[in-house]
C-alpha cells in the first residue's frame, strides 16, 4: 500500500503547479525559477528543514543530480525569497489531498450507526522569539520576561491514526475556537471526541444543527445538570438541558434562532478512567443499545492517540525547530508538519502490517520502532519523492520497510511515569534559537 501512497504523492508533486496554483502569489510565480522550482521547495518544505539552511540545499541537490557545478547550487537566500510565493493554504490543501489518497487505498465505509472516530486536542508551540512573531501569535509573560507561543488544534482518525484537520492561530485563542470551524468539514457519520475542557451549551447546539454526534468527557461541577447527575445513583440517563446566558449570547451573535427557553437533549454516562476513577461523559449518540456505555468508554479511551500524534509532531518531527522566522514561514511549517505526520504514518502503518504479516507471533508483544520511521523517512526522502527514477523510489522504500520489520521494539505494557510540572522551559532539542541550526 506504501508504494501506491509514493507513486500518488509523487504524481501530486509534479503536478504541483497546476493543483496548487490557487494558493501562490501571483500566476507569474515559480514560472522563470530554473534552480528552485515548485516542486523542489515543495519537497524541502514538506521534508522539515532541521539543519543549516544551506546544508539542506546541498543534500537535496546533491541526492537529486550530483555536486557536478557548484555555481547552480541555490543559496539559502534565494529559498527565502522563493518560499514567500507559496500561501499558508498550499499545505492545507497538500494534507486533503494525502487524506484523500489515503482513504481511497482503505475499503472502510462510515455510517451514523457505524460512525468515524475522531479525536480533537490541542497544544501550544514555542516560536522563535522575535517582536514580529510575538505581534503575530502573542506571548506568555510572567516575572522572568517573555515568550512568544501559537496554539494549534489537531483532528485526528483514532483508527486510521491520520490527522484530517489542523489549524495554528494565536496565543491567547482557545482550543475549542481554534476547532470551531472543524465542525463544517464533518456530518452525521462523524463521532468527535473532545476532553473535559470544550463542554459548553453553545458547542454542543452547534454539534447538533449540524447534525455531528460528539463524546466529550465533563467535569463534575461544569453545570447544574451535570452536578445532579453526579449525585445521582443513575449511571446513564437523557436529559434535556436549558439554554444557558453565555450559549444564547453566542449564538445570537452568530445568527441562530434561539432564545432563553431552547434546549437540547443530551446523554450523560459514568464511566471509569485507567485507574478505576469514576469520570463523567456527555453525548448526543442517544440510541443506548448501539452505544452502550463500555462502547463510550473505549472510544474516549482511543482519543489518547491524539494526545501521542501530539508528542510525535512536537518531540519526534521536531516541528519547533522552525527553519523561517516570519509568520508566513511559521504556518507553511507547522502545515508541512502535519502532511510529514500523515506520511510518515503510512509507513510506520504499513511496516507494521508486514511485520505481524511475517511474524504473527509478533502482534501483542512488538512494534516497529517509531523513531528509526522518521529518521528513515528524512534519509531517503528526495530520493522516494523527487527523484526522477522512479524505480529507485520504490527500491528505496522496500529497503526501509525491510529495516523497519528487521528491528521491531517490544511493547512495554503498564508502564506509567509522574508527571513534572515545570515552571521554565527547558533548554534542550526544541528550543529554537533564531541564529543557529545544526549542520548535520
Amino acid at each position: 500500500m506504501y508504494i501506491k501512497v509514493i507513486l500518488k504523492t509523487r504524481e501530486l508533486i509534479e503536478n504541483s503547479e497546476i493543483i496548487f496554483s490557487e494558493h501562490l502569489s501571483s500566476t507569474r510565480a515559480f514560472k522563470r525559477c530554473k534552480k528552485l522550482s515548485l516542486s523542489l521547495m515543495f519537497g524541502l518544505l514538506l521534508k522539515g528543514l532541521s539543519r543549516s539552511l544551506q546544508i539542506e540545499l546541498v543534500d537535496c541537490l546533491t541526492t537529486l543530480e550530483g555536486l557536478d557545478d557548484v555555481e547552480n547550487l541555490p543559496s539559502k537566500s534565494a529559498f527565502s525569497q522563493s518560499r514567500c510565493k507559496i500561501e499558508e493554504g498550499f499545505f492545507k490543501l497538500c494534507n486533503k489531498h494525502l487524506c484523500e489518497i489515503s482513504k481511497s487505498l482503505n475499503s472502510r465505509s462510515y455510517s451514523p450507526s457505524k460512525p468515524r472516530r475522531v479525536a480533537v486536542d490541542g497544544s501550544v508551540l514555542d516560536l522563535p522569539q522575535t517582536i514580529e512573531l510575538e505581534k503575530e501569535f502573542g506571548c506568555n509573560k510572567n516575572q522572568h520576561g517573555k515568550r512568544a507561543l501559537a496554539r494549534f488544534c489537531f483532528a485526528e482518525d483514532i483508527d486510521q491514526e491520520e490527522i484530517l484537520l489542523a489549524d495554528l492561530a494565536g496565543y491567547n485563542i482557545s482550543e475549542k475556537a481554534i476547532a470551531l470551524p472543524f465542525l463544517d468539514h464533518f456530518g452525521g457519520s462523524d463521532l468527535l471526541i473532545y476532553d473535559q475542557y470544550y463542554y459548553g451549551f453553545e458547542f454542543c447546539y452547534r454539534h447538533i444543527v449540524k447534525g455531528i454526534l460528539f463524546l466529550m468527557r465533563v467535569h463534575r461541577t461544569k453545570s447544574n445538570a451535570i452536578k445532579a447527575f453526579v449525585d445521582s445513583d443513575c449511571q446513564d440517563q437523557i436529559i434535556e438541558v436549558k439554554m444557558s446566558q453565555k450559549g444564547l449570547k453566542g449564538l445570537l451573535a452568530d445568527g441562530f434562532e434561539v432564545d432563553g427557553n431552547t434546549t437540547i437533549t443530551l446523554r450523560f454516562l459514568k464511566g471509569k478512567d485507567d485507574e478505576g476513577n469514576e469520570i463523567y461523559y456527555v453525548t448526543n449518540l442517544l440510541d443506548t443499545e448501539s452505544f452502550t456505555q463500555e462502547y463510550c468508554d473505549e472510544s474516549y479511551h482511543g482519543r489518547w492517540k491524539v494526545e501521542t500524534a501530539i508528542d510525535v509532531f512536537k518531540n519526534k518531527l521536531q516541528v519547533e525547530h522552525f527553519a523561517g522566522h516570519s509568520p508566513l514561514a511559521i504556518k507553511q511549517e507547522f502545515h508541512a508538519g502535519v502532511c510529514q505526520y500523515n506520511l510518515v504514518n503510512q509507513l510506520y502503518t504499513q511496516a507494521n502490517e508486514e511485520l505481524y504479516e511475517k511474524h504473527p507471533e509478533k502482534r501483542n508483544c512488538y512494534k516497529v520502532n517509531r523513531n528509526l520511521t522518521i529518521g528513515l523517512f528524512n534519509l531517503n526522502f528526495f530520493t522516494l519523492f523527487l527523484d526522477q527514477k522512479e524505480d529507485k523510489a520504490l527500491q528505496a522504500a522496500e529497503n526501509m520497510i525491510n529495516i523497519l520489520v528487521r528491528f521491531p521494539e517490544p511493547i512495554r505494557l503498564g508502564r506509567k511515569f509522574p508527571r513534572k510540572y515545570k515552571i521554565n522551559k527547558r533548554k534542550g532539542r526544541c528550543y529554537t534559537q533564531t541564529n543557529y541550526r545544526r549542520a548535520a
